[in-house]
């Protein structure tokens, strides 16, 4: 009788095409081929300001999209303020320029 499914005298098991065998496994040869290198290199360390300036980049634009908008509309309001005519008209143009170039109208 049979004891557990699959193991009938009739089906002889076929060895499995992914089995391991001791001589297909190759142990490396130095210590070089066991440590990965990191694909970058060294790391860069940078200084302070550089660090803070790229962290106030990455803020800006995950967590305020629009802030170049907010920008230009503050100095469209300060040239406002001083009324002269070619700041206000270089303001005018800066706001105009990126709605044109981001398609917003």
């Amino acid at each position: 009788m049979l004891l557990t499914p699959g193991h009938s005298p009739r089906h002889l098991s076929s060895p499995s095409p992914f089995a391991i065998s001791d001589s297909s496994v190759q142990m490396p040869r130095s210590s070089s081929q066991i440590t990965s290198r990191n694909p970058r290199g060294h790391p860069t360390v940078l200084d302070e300001d550089t660090f803070v300036a790229a962290i106030e980049k990455k803020i800006e634009r995950d967590f305020f999209p629009d802030i170049s908008k907010l920008w230009d509309r503050l100095d469209w309001l300060e040239a406002i303020k001083t009324r002269d005519p070619g700041q206000i008209h270089d303001a005018q143009l800066k706001i105009i320029e990126c709605h044109n170039f981001t398609g917003q109208m």
